[in-house]
């Protein structure tokens, strides 16, 4: 490690770029937790029956909530010590962090393969995801696949996670600090670079599908009867969504490629903060947009909170008619 390079500059020294990760994470994680337990909730009560998709979704917001419990808090946490690390905890922290980060955009690039079967492959039994049962192996497949990928680094195989000396943080160590420059860029590109330049090409593919099918229907002078036109707008629906998800969350991810690929970029110290906290900012729009995707997850949001403020007016007047009794009785 060139030690020069590795001590020049440390950005844990610069308070902008402390705040910034100190209350970026603190905020985000609490916050990301009621929302996506409110979300896997929802998605919970209306699992009947239970698709492909909902079991996808239980996965978006049960990496979410790991993300918002553990995660992002104990990131600020580490930050808070910037020049204490134990080696052991640094790299099982780094390896869990990171691990959570890649399983949450290899999640979307599930939910954007499912909706992609269902659209453009509608009657094929071979590109589908099938049931509940068929999604989770998947989905579990895909976590174990991810493990392997990172296991070189934290095992300092290929790759190395560990203290990162500018930053004061347990990360994927860059090449300036030490780390496998090759690595790095095939981390990114297993992680984020293919998942993404698939999905847009799948969502690119379904937009013409979906144009197709409106342009057929356009020239037939029939719009199909009033449960296909329903069918038609859960599906749009739907996949405005997932693709809002998608674009969220290569907004979030913006700062970071930016860093990660213009050297220039990285002495840029509120830059390098949000390209810390800003990826976690998914753990927040995705329980959203997916509660927002239907219409039964909105009534019973409505109803689950209308339940509560009927239950803290009850308790008011139970509580209000007790007093006068009391007040009565010592009359």
């Amino acid at each position: 490690m060139n030690e020069t390079t590795a001590t020049a500059f440390l950005f844990y020294k610069h308070p902008e770029y402390y705040q910034t990760v100190i209350i970026g994470d603190y905020c985000i994680g609490p916050l990301g937790v009621i929302l996506n337990g409110v979300c896997a909730y929802i998605l919970w009560i209306c699992r009947k029956p239970l698709s492909a998709q909902k079991t996808l979704l239980l996965f978006v917001c049960g990496n979410n909530l790991l993300m918002c419990s553990y995660g992002l808090p104990f990131t600020a946490f580490d930050q808070q010590s910037p020049e204490i690390k134990q080696a052991n905890f640094c790299t099982f922290h780094a390896f869990v962090y990171f691990l959570l980060q890649s399983y949450g955009i290899l999640i979307l690039f599930m939910v954007t393969l499912n909706r992609y079967f269902v659209v453009v492959r509608p009657t094929s039994k071979r590109f589908t995801f099938g049931g509940p049962k068929r999604t989770v192996i998947i989905a579990l497949v895909t976590l174990s696949i991810m493990m392997l990928v990172l296991l070189p680094a934290a095992l300092g195989i290929w790759g190395v996670l560990g203290h990162e000396l500018s930053t004061g943080s347990c990360v994927l160590i860059s090449q300036e600090e030490g780390g496998d420059l090759s690595y790095n860029l095939l981390g990114a590109a297993v992680s984020f670079g293919l998942p993404v330049t698939t999905m847009l090409l799948c969502y690119l593919h379904i937009y013409f599908v979906v144009r197709r099918q409106n342009r057929k229907v356009l020239q037939g002078n029939s719009f199909g009867t009033s449960k296909e036109q329903q069918r038609r707008k859960q599906e749009l629906r739907l996949l405005t969504t997932t693709f809002g998800m998608l674009m969220l969350f290569i907004a979030a991810y913006l700062p970071y490629l930016l860093v990660m690929c213009f050297p220039n970029l990285r002495k840029v110290v509120v830059l390098k903060g949000l390209s810390r906290i800003l990826p976690g900012t998914h753990c927040l729009s995705d329980p959203v947009l997916c509660l927002l995707s239907q219409n039964t997850y909105r009534l019973k949001l409505k109803r689950m909170f209308h339940c509560g403020k009927a239950i803290e007016r009850d308790d008011g007047i139970s509580g209000s008619v007790t007093a006068r009794a009391t007040a009565l009785n010592m009359e």
